[in-house]
């Protein structure tokens, strides 16, 4: 199905479940590692999810979709985030992991660059460290990725650069005086980006039998300090469009500068047991909230939440009907789907390196546990689940699910209990 600029909202509203399960439940495949099947999480998007996020990544991007809604622009942001820095890791994980065999089997099967994806060659193979457009070419990537999504770097590739299509991967061209190149990569991260990030990582990947020549990979984590300008002789912002890097027009960059004053915030939840019945019997309390990691305020903070085999305090977060966050009314309903609400007004915010603690649950019918009661717990993987969705003034929303096993609750409760008695 093709994506039209003129049919954005349609098409982002038919591809919104498919992609986020299909992002979320992953690809399950097998690989035979020494003769042994194995599952493993598939990180790499399949083919057809892959092309529709490339359309869909270079029309926002580019900002030709003029009339998208705060939903659509929202979606994107969400989408995208959700996706990447699993999918950018992961990546880089799976490269460093299959080493060359890796390498050589995405030359094989002619991999297409993507948006998380770029091979390079060295300008020169054959001669030492990183020559003056090699540098260039690094500090660009490094922009382009930073300011978009993350991404892999795979140096000693030669691409095939096809119309219309992204490039593929068409030759191995192995460095050599590898560690001499690997050495002025990671001697250069401080130098080819303002400000830096500092979450690039380079490896060098050797050639069985080949001592000193290969590939290095270069991981690029999202930045959450955009926008990044390339150094190095380039002097420019850059964007990952696709299987391309462009150059960052003002809006984007205005856009940038904006998202840098966000919060980033968090699910934060822990265990507790403030109060006992005698010595035998102990308070079991879910205490959930909201952590900020980032650098700004988070301003008209909210958090919806609902609890499988959990139920509310009423009592409040401090026990005498006071709350952090207000509840907010709900029909029965609504509140049955969607699970409590609680939010903010002008006078709530949550400061960089803080947590602010919402509400408090307990385990349905049992406020209070004895040690028979947790030795009776059936051995399972989601004995308590918790879904949760985060908001706050200008930023995108971040939804996720919490799942505690037995015998992770038993292992945190009895911790607790410890900490009560002493």
């Amino acid at each position: 199905m093709p994506v039209e600029p003129g049919n954005s909202g349609g098409a982002i509203a038919n591809l919104h479940g498919e992609l986020a399960g299909i992002v979320v439940q992953r690809v399950s495949v097998k690989r035979v590692p020494g003769g042994e099947a194995v599952n493993e999480a598939h990180p790499i998007i399949r083919d057809w999810l892959k092309q529709y996020l490339y359309t869909i990544t270079a029309l926002w991007r580019t900002n030709r979709w003029r009339a998208f809604s705060i939903f659509e622009e929202n979606y994107c942001d969400t989408f995208l985030s959700e996706v990447s820095m699993e999918n950018a890791y992961a990546l880089f994980q799976q490269i460093v992991n299959g080493g060359y065999d890796e390498i050589k089997r995405m030359v094989d099967e002619h991999q297409e660059e993507n948006l998380f994806i770029d091979f390079k060659e060295k300008q020169d193979a054959a001669s030492k460290g990183a020559s003056k457009d090699d540098r260039k070419i690094y500090a660009k990537s490094l922009s382009g990725f930073s300011n978009s999504s993350g991404g892999v770097i795979i140096w000693g590739v030669k691409c095939r650069e096809v119309d219309g299509s992204p490039d593929y991967a068409q030759e191995l061209k192995p460095i050599q005086h590898l560690n001499h190149f690997l050495t002025d990569l990671n001697k250069y991260v401080h130098q080819a980006l303002i400000p830096v990030n500092s979450g690039v990582q380079n490896i060098a990947i050797e050639i069985p039998g080949q001592p000193d020549q290969g590939f290095v990979v270069t991981y690029v984590p999202e930045s959450d300090l955009p926008p990044h300008r390339a150094m190095l002789g380039v002097d420019d912002y850059y964007l990952r469009v696709g299987d391309s890097f462009i150059r960052m027009e003002h809006y984007m960059l205005a856009d940038a500068f904006g998202r840098r004053q966000k919060p980033k915030l968090e699910f934060y939840y822990r265990i507790a047991s403030p109060t006992s019945q005698g010595d035998k019997s102990f308070e079991c309390q879910f205490i959930v909230g909201i952590k900020n990691t980032g650098r700004y305020l988070a301003h008209y903070p909210a958090l919806r939440i609902k609890g499988k085999g959990l139920q509310l305090n009423n009592y409040g977060i401090n026990g005498n009907y006071g709350w952090s966050l207000n509840p907010v009314p709900q029909t029965y309903g609504l509140q049955k789907e969607k699970g409590y609400l609680f939010a903010g007004g002008v006078n709530d915010v949550i400061h960089p390196g803080t947590v602010l603690e919402v509400a408090i649950f307990h385990p349905e019918n049992k406020k209070f546990m004895s040690y028979n009661d947790l030795a009776g717990l059936l051995d399972i993987s989601d004995l308590f689940l918790i879904s949760y969705e985060i908001h706050a003034e200008g930023t995108v929303g971040l939804s996720g699910t919490i799942r505690i096993s037995t015998s992770e609750f038993k292992e945190k409760f009895i911790e607790a209990i410890r900490n009560h008695l002493t």
